[in-house]
């Protein structure tokens, strides 16, 4: 965003903010109010979709996405999957991806959720 501006003494004042408007909201197409989705399901893709931001992708853990969606561990195991299933209005595309990680150490990551471009 940049604005120039010119003072009372005539003097030019240009302000740049160079960061993302992603800091300021999360866009979400018209559509994912169409799909029919479950009060959880909204919940749940608003918040991987708040985290994704710009970039469409976030590795937050479960544990987090419980919090930020007001859900159960276990509710957002079960609704992760429900918004991997495909949407004939999407054209058979789902809303995420989900793919699992392993550390090093052979352990499990934090999976790789993407937003699906339903556009």
């Amino acid at each position: 965003m940049s604005i120039s501006q010119t003072t009372d003494s005539q003097e030019q004042l240009d302000v740049v903010d160079h960061s993302s408007l992603h800091h300021y909201r999360t866009e979400i197409p018209n559509i994912i109010f169409q799909l029919g989705l479950s009060a959880y399901e909204i919940s749940l893709y608003l918040a991987i979709k708040r985290t994704a931001g710009d970039r469409g992708w976030s590795f937050i853990g479960t544990k987090r996405l419980a919090k930020e969606s007001g859900m159960s561990e276990g509710k957002v195991s079960q609704v992760k999957k429900d918004l991997t299933k495909p949407h004939d209005l999407l054209n058979g595309k789902s809303l995420i991806t989900i793919t699992k990680r392993k550390r090093e150490d052979g352990g499990n990551a934090t999976d790789l959720i993407e937003i699906t471009d339903v556009l």
